[in-house]
């Protein structure tokens, strides 16, 4: 994969056509925006190459050969945002997939609210029947 192709792949999935402003997504955090739409793109990227190791080679040498001072105002930051932490994270396993939580989170949490009205309903009744209602 060449230099032109990664930065295009990049570019494409972190920066909205519209407003070439980054994207928001649902690792945004204030402390470090910029490295984790870097992240992002470096992920979205890897998986339009299909190798997690081709993609990291391919931003090791786009972040050897740019140099800091040819990089357009708009541009990604290769310098900037830990490009050898990216490196690295690229180089590591994928990590495995959160939705297997969040179903298990939601599915407790519809237990918990189920038993909750059954508890309700139940105290209903003995209140009505100590009453005499």
């Amino acid at each position: 994969m060449s230099a032109r192709t990664w930065c295009t792949a990049i570019t494409a999935c972190a920066l909205s056509p519209s407003s070439r402003q980054p994207s928001t997504h649902c690792w945004y955090r204030p402390a470090a925006p910029a490295f984790l739409v870097e992240r992002w793109a470096d992920e979205a990227a890897a998986e339009v190459v299909g190798s997690r190791r081709q993609a990291a080679a391919a931003l090791a040498r786009v972040a050897l050969t740019t140099s800091p001072a040819r990089l357009a105002p708009g541009a990604l930051a290769f310098h900037r945002e830990a490009v050898v932490e990216r490196v690295l994270a690229l180089q590591a396993p994928r990590a495995p997939s959160r939705k297997s939580m969040a179903v298990l989170t939601l599915g407790l949490a519809g237990l918990t609210a189920l038993c909750e009205a059954d508890a309700t309903l139940a105290f209903g009744r003995l209140t009505g029947r100590l009453l005499g209602w």
